[in-house]
């Protein structure tokens, strides 16, 4: 194999996980996107199978819930500023993606006294191709 061909073969295989890590941070965008912004979603089509039967997960009142509970904290600030993609990255034959949301007002101010409203408001995913689709578990 000549120099050339290696580094040809490279990459081919660079862009081609280039373009599925694109796929899963897209995917994950579009997720927060939606959590954030009310859009009703069904969790067959959005979460592993092992996620939507996780009994903490059932018992915080599933994806309903975390789109309420998501679309209301957002709307304290003023509304979804953007989802910013932290990191990606190919694991086994999936993906792990990290991204942080953030809000129009800034929602880190010294006179919240809430717990937890001060921190970062970061999200991490392990996606799962399940069926064809890239599904999300965290």
């Amino acid at each position: 194999m000549t120099a050339l061909s290696i580094f040809v073969f490279a990459f081919h295989c660079s862009v081609a996980l280039a373009g599925s890590t694109d796929v899963a941070t897209e995917r994950v965008v579009e997720f927060l996107t939606n959590v954030h912004t009310g859009k009703e979603m069904r969790a067959d089509e959005w979460l592993t199978r092992q996620t939507r039967a996780a009994p903490a997960f059932e018992g915080f009142g599933g994806l309903d819930a975390l789109v309420r509970q998501s679309t209301a904290r957002a709307g304290r600030f003023g509304g979804l500023g953007s989802v910013q993609i932290l990191d990606a990255k190919k694991v086994g034959q999936g993906y792990v993606v990290t991204a942080q949301v953030h809000f129009v007002e800034d929602y880190r101010k010294p006179d919240n006294s809430a717990v937890g409203a001060n921190e970062d408001m970061v999200w991490r995913f392990r996606l799962i191709n399940e069926g064809g689709r890239w599904m999300l578990a965290f």
